[in-house]
């Protein structure tokens, strides 16, 4: 992967484009993130600063990408490398897949060591989460709390697995997320809508089927004495 250009994450919508993409360029040691407007557009933004090079020196770094209005920023090893900024609204399709590792090139599977991907819905975590496992002086006493890490995974074959041997082991980490909470109630109904404009004339429809003749009708009164005839030819 030194040199290669992979996607480590790609989600795809139903008819397999992408919908979001974040890629990594060994070759030019560049960092790409790739959306959709709420046009349809493409969006791309690529971070080439100098302290990304690190990421490609095949050791252990924790990438992180957080987007919010208006600003796209770039963490490695939870300090902040770049910022983009951009007017653009995003949608996202998540109707279709997801890509783990896959080269740009042909989809193939990249053979890396990944301990974890986590999609946050609060863009703050991408720098506050798991941040002190980063420094050599961990959280405070206050901040520790104790909770079960993952095994890191390997990715192969487009699919994810758990390395042999690895046991799930207690550690001290600066975050412990509760679980999911139970759905909520419905909400309230919203307000009727306002009465929309006057639609446009319809076409003429087609011509309808012959009707049943009528019975006929009842007899009129009599009419008045006619004009006298002309003359007729002579015999």
């Amino acid at each position: 992967t030194k040199k290669e250009r992979w996607y480590i994450w790609q989600v795809l919508n139903q008819y397999d484009t992408p919908e979001i993409s974040v890629l990594l360029d060994g070759s030019k040691k560049v960092v790409e993130y790739m959306t959709k407007s709420a046009q349809g557009n493409i969006l791309h933004y690529t971070f080439k600063s100098r302290e990304i090079y690190p990421l490609f020196d095949r050791q252990w770094h924790k990438l992180g990408i957080s987007v919010q209005s208006g600003i796209i920023s770039l963490y490695l090893d939870c300090n902040l490398i770049e910022r983009k900024q951009t007017d653009e609204k995003f949608t996202i399709d998540l109707q279709g897949r997801t890509l783990i590792a896959s080269r740009a090139a042909d989809d193939k599977p990249v053979d890396i060591e990944l301990h974890r991907l986590t999609v946050y819905c609060n863009p703050k975590l991408a720098t506050e989460d798991t941040c002190c496992e980063m420094s050599a002086d961990p959280c405070s006493h206050e901040e520790r709390l104790l909770a079960t890490t993952s095994s890191p995974v390997t990715v192969h074959a487009s699919k994810i697995y758990t390395l042999p041997g690895m046991q799930q082991e207690s550690r001290e980490r600066c975050h412990c997320f509760p679980n999911k909470g139970e759905a909520g109630l419905p909400g309230v109904a919203g307000l009727p809508g306002q009465k929309g404009e006057k639609g446009e004339k319809g076409e003429m429809g087609a011509k309808g089927q012959d009707g049943v003749a009528g019975p006929p009708g009842e007899k009129g009164e009599r009419g008045f004495a006619g004009s006298k005839g002309e003359e007729g030819e002579k015999g």
